[in-house]
């Protein structure tokens, strides 16, 4: 089969988004498919450090998009790292524009530029759109209507018109609703990363079946070397972004300022250390706990790094918002998590969670909510080693990105 993989985010750009379309494509050309990624040129404009993944056999696709709106959106980045605040700041945060999420977004431009590059190739059997941003879809949609392609699946890794975060922007939210109701018409098979989402979208399209393939880990990858570690040192790892106002972090300061005052835990045997994008506020909290000596944001790291971090600490700390919607939401970083086998301290989810029951399930921490006394409870009995009983590793491996694939790819030979 000649499959076709549309996707902004793919390797060698340093985002768990880039993974899944990635893992994908590693499995099919596996099965002996011809599999050729659509996606943007990656200008390295800024210091992140990229994936460096093979590609061995599979072709790759990129367009560029125009150079200076690039480089306006890394300007503007780097200002809001620095500090908070203004316009264009806070319209990206509540609406979600210029953010791979709502309408307009930088892609917007690249689409049509994209879709005239591989509309003069020959024809494909499968075409797999993966969103955010929404132009992926579009590209595909064309591709279908326009019988360059006999099948078309259409991946949400995030949704779109009802994007649980981003409300988007009056009068382009009209638009959207229309768009995204005339693009899934013309999709054969649509997918998502957990079943809350699949309930919403079957929802929202109720003329379409709607299937799960979850994010997961990948072995290959996630196979790194387990070091010593202190028994009498508490190192807890966080890596990933910190969302202002949905990925708090505060609960975790505020339980560890308890126990040290309690004397419960001493300072000098207790790092906090956070690996990802940098962000003010979270530091500006940091030093209102006065923690600046245990804790400590590191910046980005690459996906090798990551995964030793996760694998070598005591414990990892994982944050999730809790909003209403946030029930079927499910990080790509949990599956790192929970393959590392390093116990999970969760916080801002209960076992309602989708995200909850797969670390219930596999046995692999503790769910805490928002409850402070639950949340001390539990760091300590981890530094003490009083874990529960050892983790379910064969619930964990249902999640690894191979597992996933292979279910996505028995849904393309039904298709044929």
């Amino acid at each position: 089969m000649r499959i076709l993989i549309i996707s902004t985010f793919f390797p060698p750009l340093n985002s768990i988004a880039s993974l899944r379309p990635y893992s994908w494509a590693k499995y099919f050309r596996d099965q002996g498919c011809s599999v050729t990624i659509l996606t943007t040129h990656k200008p390295n404009l800024d210091k992140t450090i990229h994936h460096d993944l093979p590609l061995d056999e599979i072709e790759v696709l990129s367009v560029e998009q125009k150079s200076l709106i690039i480089k306006l959106r890394t300007k503007q980045q780097n200002k809001e790292e620095e500090k908070t605040g203004g316009l264009i700041s806070n319209l990206r945060h509540k609406t979600g524009i210029f953010s791979s999420c709502r309408m307009p977004d930088i892609s917007d431009m690249w689409a049509l530029k994209a879709y005239k590059k591989v509309a003069r190739l020959k024809p494909w059997d499968i075409v797999i759109s993966t969103s955010g941003p929404y132009t992926t879809h579009y590209i595909a949609q064309k591709l279908k209507k326009s019988n360059i392609t006999k099948c078309w699946v259409a991946d949400y890794r995030d949704f779109w018109t009802n994007h649980e975060l981003f409300t988007g922007l009056f009068p382009f939210t009209i638009l959207e609703k229309y768009l995204e109701q005339k693009w899934m018409a013309h999709a054969d098979i649509i997918t998502t990363v957990s079943n809350g989402l699949k309930s919403s979208l079957q929802t929202l399209l109720p003329d379409k079946q709607v299937h799960t393939i979850m994010n997961g880990f990948d072995e290959n990858i996630s196979d790194v070397q387990l070091l010593q570690k202190e028994s009498d040192y508490l190192r807890i790892v966080y890596t990933g972004t910190i969302y202002n106002g949905l990925s708090d972090p505060k609960l975790l300061l505020v339980s560890l300022n308890e126990l040290f005052q309690e004397s419960l835990l001493l300072r000098q045997k207790v790092t906090v250390d956070f690996y990802g994008k940098y962000n003010a506020d979270f530091q500006k909290l940091i030093q209102n706990y006065d923690l600046t000596d245990i804790v400590k944001q590191h910046g980005m790291v690459d996906i090798h790094t990551s995964l030793s971090l996760q694998k070598n600490a005591s414990m990892l700390a994982f944050f999730e918002p809790s909003f209403t919607n946030n029930k079927g939401i499910i990080t790509g970083k949990l599956f790192e998590y929970i393959y590392s086998g390093t116990p999970i301290l969760a916080i801002g989810i209960d076992d309602s969670n989708e995200s909850a029951q797969i670390i219930i399930s596999s046995n692999s921490g503790y769910v805490c909510s928002d409850n402070v006394s639950t949340i001390k409870q539990s760091i300590l009995m981890i530094y003490q080693g009083e874990c529960k009983t050892a983790q379910n590793r064969l619930e964990v491996m249902k999640y690894s990105r191979q597992n996933q694939a292979e279910k996505l790819y028995e849904l393309l030979l039904d298709s044929q």
